[in-house]
């Protein structure tokens, strides 16, 4: 089954890259692209620049977005602070005090190294419209991405060809 969805003509996969940080992932229609600087690390810390490339299949929603980590910064509050930023995205609000919404889990891989870390749950569009989100954070010597899949319904061979084909590129 997973080569048929892998194969279907609605899921015409291709490999892309960013302009900007080695690496590359599949996605299955061609992505538009987009740069941000975002204050991500919040006050007294410089403003990131955000690169995204995302498309749109069939109600499904593929995003991949990377940044340069900041020098000295630490990994672990980086990744922290743009789960909060991808929550909130999501119009999930997150108390102060909380570090995981409701409904959310870590989805726990063995085959998968270290370096990954998978996150699942509810959330909402831009329109308010209810969604399932599955996001992927890959750290890499210096940049962290976010595979990210938005959808009401995620088939599981659409996800694992999706967050399964992400590769850092050369360190």
């Amino acid at each position: 089954m997973g080569a048929l969805v892998a194969c279907s003509p609605v899921y015409n996969w291709r490999e892309v890259r960013h302009d900007h940080l080695p690496g590359q992932m599949l996605m299955p229609c061609k992505p538009d692209k987009a740069e941000r600087t975002v204050p991500l690390l919040g006050p007294g810390h410089a403003p990131v620049t955000l690169w995204m490339l995302s498309c749109d299949v069939e109600g499904h929603t593929f995003a991949w977005s990377a940044l340069q980590v900041p020098p000295g910064a630490d990994l672990v509050m980086v990744e922290q602070a743009w789960r909060r930023a991808a929550w909130a995205a999501l119009a999930i609000p997150l108390g102060e005090a909380e570090t995981v919404p409701a409904g959310w889990h870590q989805v726990e891989d063995p085959m998968r190294p270290l370096m990954r870390s998978h996150w699942k749950g509810p959330g909402r569009n831009h329109r308010g419209q209810a969604l399932q989100a599955h996001l992927l954070w890959v750290q890499t010597h210096a940049s962290m991405h976010l595979a990210a899949l938005y959808a009401t319904d995620v088939e599981a061979e659409v996800l694992s060809t999706f967050l399964d084909s992400f590769s850092p590129g050369p360190p």
